[in-house]
């Protein structure tokens, strides 16, 4: 996984001494959980040794060799495995673990809040006519709402992903794009207008970008759509076929889709189906009624209704 180096938040500017002008946004942290800043003297880092050298211990125990993932998840969760291997360590002259000493320790601190801080970037802005956010010199799609169209919208640039809010509420996610001048799109979030103007199916960009990652089948089934239906209602419900991948993995989607084409199934109420069958637990046969414990039961006879008298019931009506 290639890293990227991403400028580290200072706390503020560097006065005389100890003394530091502090960012707001390090205030914020600060009151957030509740502790104090104390620096230390530009150039002097040997008034810090003991974090120098736990830093030091960490990078050569859980960063040698250096390990590889496929994401920062995949990272996170490797380093964390490794720390909490390192909670059954004894250290020289001790008799508890690590794991054993922290939990003592944690008596004596203070809880931490109920909401984590919210290390972000804020910013405003305002949706255009192609329903994107401009943000850090790129653009970030959002949902098709009329009620977005008020008023502007609340940005958050996380590292590793943005946050679009309108009115308090999140609206949209995306993982965040260190380039410049690039567009960052959700499909699902044109769907809804595309069921409407099926018409502009063909040449909806975001579409075009998705449509290259699609599996085969999907070609296949639109094209089966469209030789059965008129071509808006085909389009239509192969947009609502698509809607499906907001409620469901694409994994699941891409084993319903050839089965619904194997038995013929052209809707999406039929594909949905497809999918919950996929998700919910095979039903267990029941076994029959075990009797043998009443005889009574075994011995009482069953007489047959009599059929005629629904018979007596239509002559009555008629």
């Amino acid at each position: 996984m290639a890293v990227r180096r991403i400028p580290s938040l200072r706390s503020g500017q560097a006065l005389e001494g100890r003394h530091r002008q502090e960012q707001q946004a390090f205030i914020g942290l600060r009151s957030h959980y509740l502790f104090e800043s104390r620096f230390c003297t530009p150039g002097q880092g040997h008034e810090k040794g003991l974090v120098e050298a736990l830093v030091g211990q960490s990078r050569r125990n859980f960063m040698v060799p250096v390990p590889e993932a496929a994401t920062w998840a995949d990272l996170n969760a490797q380093l964390l495995a490794r720390c909490e291997q390192e909670k059954l360590r004894c250290r020289h002259g001790e008799t508890q673990t690590i794991g054993e000493r922290w939990v003592a320790e944690q008596e004596h601190l203070l809880p931490l809040p109920a909401t984590s801080f919210e290390a972000c970037v804020h910013a405003t802005g305002h949706i255009n006519s192609q329903r994107l956010v401009p943000f850090d010199g790129n653009a970030y799609s959002v949902p098709i709402n009329p009620s977005h169209e008020r008023g502007g919208v609340l940005i958050k640039g996380f590292v590793h992903r943005v946050v679009i809010v309108h009115q308090g509420q999140s609206v949209a996610e995306h993982p965040r794009c260190y380039g410049k001048g690039q567009e960052i799109i959700d499909p699902l979030h044109y769907l809804d207008l595309l069921e409407q103007r099926p018409g502009a199916f063909e040449h909806a960009r975001p579409i075009r970008r998705w449509r290259g990652q699609w599996p085969p089948v999907y070609e296949q089934y639109l094209a089966a759509l469209r030789f059965r239906l008129a071509e808006a209602e085909a389009v239509r419900r192969f947009v609502q076929v698509l809607q499906l991948h907001g409620e469901f993995p694409a994994e699941a989607i891409a084993q319903a889709v050839p089965q619904a084409l194997a038995v013929a199934c052209f809707h999406p109420d039929g594909v949905r189906h497809l999918l919950l069958a996929q998700t919910e637990p095979v039903a267990v046969p029941v076994a029959p009624l075990d009797l043998s414990q009443r005889p009574a039961l075994t011995q009482r006879p069953v007489v047959a209704p009599d059929l005629a008298r629904y018979n007596q019931l239509l002559a009555q009506e008629a």
